[in-house]
């Protein structure tokens, strides 16, 4: 449920930012300094919030909204036509100025200065001007004197400018540490979960060679158990099959040494042919024993 809260003021956060801002500028346009020898005319602080919109605003076509809304609690006699479209231009072309700006991503303190100085020539070049052409071109203004007026608007909206500002210029540096802020966050945890999963991998991999280990340790712990057995049936087969006829042929030599017939010497020779053979064959039977268990 909170994800889909999330999900949807982030869907429709400019609709939320400009009406936030919007309503703000209509407030704080409630302040009013009087512009003398320019009838009508007075400056405020309403273009606070609207350049600060400017900085979250996705899609420009809400400035359009957002200057509407500016209008509000304004006395439907003044001159609103005007008002409204020496808005929407400037705001306009400083949101695109702005969108071109942040590509650059200037350290937080050059773009503050930066955005002072645009706060600037948004006045001076741009505000200032389309409010004396604008209520000329109304009709408003009968007699067009464009020196005369601006001067007269740029001293008495001097603080409103100055104000606008560096209040805008502030809240852009503090924004622009925020974001920076949010990034190096997001880009810790996405080292910390890099580093998570590698150890993780590493852990899966030592599980892997424990269990090849157990498995090589098994095997060659069986092959010594089988080694071992073949040692055992080697001393075995030495000590009893070997050992008879060997301790017969040696027993029959020692006989014939002390034998003097020669009758019984070939005699006790013929036995000694027959140990013999019997030791060749059991020689024989465990070198086929020991190489077949060596094929195993």
């Amino acid at each position: 449920m909170k994800e889909l809260k999330v999900n949807f003021f982030d869907k429709h956060s400019d609709f939320f930012i400009t009406i936030i801002f919007g309503i703000l500028s209509a407030v704080l346009g409630l302040i009013t300094i009087d512009t003398p020898g320019f009838d009508g005319s007075y400056s405020d602080l309403r273009e606070v919030p609207l350049l600060i919109a400017i900085f979250h605003i996705r899609n420009p076509l809400y400035i359009i909204l957002l200057c509407l809304l500016t209008l509000l609690g304004l006395p439907l006699e003044l001159r609103l036509f005007p008002i409204f479209l020496m808005h929407v231009i400037p705001l306009f072309i400083f949101w695109y100025i702005y969108q071109r700006i942040k590509k650059y991503d200037f350290k937080a303190t050059k773009l503050g200065f930066i955005w002072f100085v645009n706060s600037l020539v948004y006045y001076c070049i741009l505000l200032y001007p389309l409010l004396i052409l604008t209520y000329w071109m109304f009709g408003f203004n009968q007699e067009f004197s464009f020196w005369p007026s601006y001067k007269s608007i740029f001293v008495s909206g001097t603080l409103e400018m100055m104000a606008t500002a560096f209040v805008s210029s502030i809240y852009l540096v503090q924004m622009s540490y925020r974001r920076k802020l949010e990034n190096n966050n997001k880009d810790l945890e996405k080292i910390v979960k890099e580093r998570t999963q590698e150890l993780s991998d590493a852990n899966d991999m030592l599980k892997e060679l424990n269990s090849n280990l157990e498995g090589i340790v098994e095997e060659r712990t069986q092959i010594a158990h089988d080694q071992l057995n073949r040692i055992i049936k080697y001393g075995h087969m030495n000590s009893h099959e070997v050992r008879a006829p060997l301790a017969r042929i040696l027993g029959l030599l020692n006989l014939i040494e002390m034998e003097a017939s020669e009758e019984k010497r070939k005699e006790l020779l013929k036995l000694v042919n027959r140990n013999s053979m019997e030791l060749d064959m059991i020689v024989k039977k465990m070198n086929r024993v020991l190489e077949k268990e060596r094929n195993l």
